[in-house]
C-alpha cells in the first residue's frame, strides 16, 4: 500500500509539473496585449473558410500590417490596400473589427469576428452569420 501511495504521489508531481511547464503564449482575455501583438510584424491568411468553402487560396499573397492607429495596409504581389481596424467587446464577446469597404478581395473581411484564440504568433476568428447562421474562419499567423 505505501508503495502504491509513493507511486500516485509521483505521478501527480509529474502531471502536475508538465501541466506548469506548457506555454501557449495565450493572450486571450487582455484586448490591450492583442493589439499591442498585431502591430509587431507581418500577418498572413492561413485559413479563410466561408460557408464551409475553404477559400485560404484568395489570400496567398497577401501580407497584412496593423498600425497602432487603428489603420491596416495589406500588400499583395501587384498592389498595396488598406483598411481599418479595432479590437472591441461586444455581447461579452472580445472581437476584431476589420473594414475593408468594397476593396476585393479583402471586403470578404469586413467583419466583427470573434477571437477564439490568441497567442503572439496566431489569432484564431470567427464570425456567425446573423442571416442564415452560417460560421465563418479565418487564422492570422505571423509571417
Amino acid at each position: 500500500m505505501k508503495n502504491a501511495n509513493q507511486l500516485c504521489g509521483f505521478l501527480l508531481c509529474i502531471i502536475i509539473s508538465a501541466s506548469c511547464s506548457k506555454s501557449n503564449n495565450s493572450i486571450n482575455s487582455n484586448p490591450a496585449k492583442i493589439s499591442s501583438t498585431l502591430i509587431q510584424g507581418n500577418w498572413k491568411i492561413s485559413l479563410f473558410k466561408e460557408d464551409q468553402m475553404d477559400e485560404t487560396s484568395i489570400f496567398k499573397f497577401y501580407s497584412f500590417t496593423f498600425s497602432n492607429s487603428g489603420n491596416v495596409s495589406v500588400q499583395s504581389t501587384t498592389k498595396t490596400q488598406s483598411g481599418s481596424w479595432k479590437i472591441l467587446v461586444d455581447d461579452s464577446q472580445e472581437k476584431l473589427q476589420l473594414d475593408f469597404t468594397n476593396q476585393e478581395p479583402l471586403r470578404e473581411l469586413n467583419e466583427d469576428w470573434e477571437i477564439l484564440e490568441a497567442t503572439t504568433n496566431k489569432i484564431r476568428l470567427q464570425h456567425i452569420s446573423g442571416g442564415n447562421g452560417t460560421i465563418d474562419f479565418v487564422i492570422f499567423e505571423k509571417n
